[in-house]
Formats: C-alpha cells, structure tokens, sequence
C-alpha cells in the first residue's frame, strides 16, 4: 500500500469508529430519556395530591427546584432535550396528577432539533401544549423562552446555537404571550431578567451560551418565590 492508500484507510477507520460511537451515544441518551419517563410515571405514585408542576426540557430538568424553592407541594417533571412534541407524548403523566399549577417551559429545542420550525409554530404549539394542561389544571403560567448567548463559548456556542437567535426568541415570547392573554393562562417574562445589556443571556449565568448555572437559576429564585406565594395552600 502507498502511504496515500495507508492514510485514507486510517482516516477511514477512524470516521467508521466515530460514526458508531455517535450511534452507541445517541441510543444510551434515547433509552435514558424513554426511562426517565417511566420513571416519573412511578414517582406520581408518591407525588403530594394536586401538586404544582414545573414541566419542560433540560432548563427545567437541571434547575434544583428544591434547594432553591423548598416546597413540598413542588415536583420537577423536566426531561433534557425535549422538543414540544416530546412534552405532548408524556403529558398524560402530568395530567392525571390533577396539578393545582403548572409552570410550562418549553420551545427552545423546537428551534436547535427540528427543521423548518419558526415562532409562530413554536408559539402555537406551546400555547397548545398549555389548552391540554387546562383541561385537568385551571392555573397554567407560561413561561418566556430565555435568551441565547453565542459568545459564552466562542465557535463552539455559535455552532450549537446556530439555528437559533434572540430576535427569534423574542418574536416567540410576544406570540405566546398574545396566545396566553387570549386564553387567560399567565405569561411569565422571565426572559427580561436574564438578559444582559445586549440582549443576549448573560455570560454570568450561564454555562455554553443555553442553559443555566446555579447563578442563573439563583437570579430567578425571587420571581419563582412570587408566584408561588400567590398559589393557595
């Protein structure tokens, strides 16, 4: 073999490898996420009755609601990675605990994981997410999508980030906010407390450019602790 040929058969080799490593990763996140939803379904059997739910993807999945928010009446039903779609396909797991609240957070994966997908799509379907949760819950509160900071990470947070921006996110909130007015269900702009005078999420809150650190989460803890002060006992 030429070193030409010996190279291209290393190279080769090692895309197969990685192609299969990609493989082997996406399936254990599959089956982590598939059993993350079986498990919420065994938890609901120790969930306090009509409970406030915090519902939606990573953002909610990671935020340590407990140690920020210590009430028992809280459950966390946060699932990373989830699309809108993804939250439809579990909901009955939500809506057969008859919750008194539930605190909606979705969207942002709509944008980063499915194709043609723009803010009144994503706004429609987080407003129809919330008439499903209506039907077993008379208090739903939206919650805004949180900006994005491409430069946390540099190259790095640009590419993960590439399919999204703040003038999308921000064209989304106005149309979930006009669908939650229409509807009575509370919009909650949260975006507003992250953003940095830019615009952008600011870099102290946040790891890559997305999701949040304790600093983030800790700088929303204040207006989670107003609305929960006015959900009756």
């Amino acid at each position: 073999m030429t070193a030409l040929e010996i190279v291209l058969v290393s190279v080769s080799g090692a895309l197969v490898a990685l192609i299969v490593a990609l493989i082997i990763i996406v399936s254990v996140v599959n089956g982590y996420f598939t059993k993350k939803v079986v498990d919420y379904e065994v938890l609901n059997e120790f969930a306090p009755e009509n409970p406030i739910v915090f519902l939606g993807d990573s953002l909610t999945d990671l935020f340590p609601v407990h140690e920020f928010l210590p009430d028992e009446r809280i459950i966390n039903r946060g699932i990373s990675n989830e699309t809108t779609f993804d939250v439809e396909r579990r909901i009955d797991c939500v809506t057969a605990l008859k919750p008194r609240t539930v605190f909606l957070l979705i969207g942002i994966n709509d944008f980063l994981r499915l194709k043609k997908s723009t803010p009144k799509k994503v706004a429609d379907r987080v407003v129809y997410l919330a008439d499903i949760l209506s039907k077993t819950c008379n208090d739903i509160r939206v919650i805004s999508l949180f900006p994005v900071n491409k430069k946390k990470r540099g190259v790095m947070s640009r590419f993960y980030l590439r399919k999204v921006n703040n003038l999308m996110i921000a064209a989304t909130n106005q149309l979930i906010k006009k669908g939650c007015l229409e509807r009575g269900y509370s919009y909650l702009d949260f975006h507003s407390y992250l953003m940095d005078e830019h615009g952008d999420l600011n870099s102290d809150y946040t790891f890559e450019g997305l999701h949040l650190n304790l600093a983030g989460y800790k700088a929303l803890t204040p207006y989670y602790k107003r609305e929960l002060q006015s959900i009756e006992h």
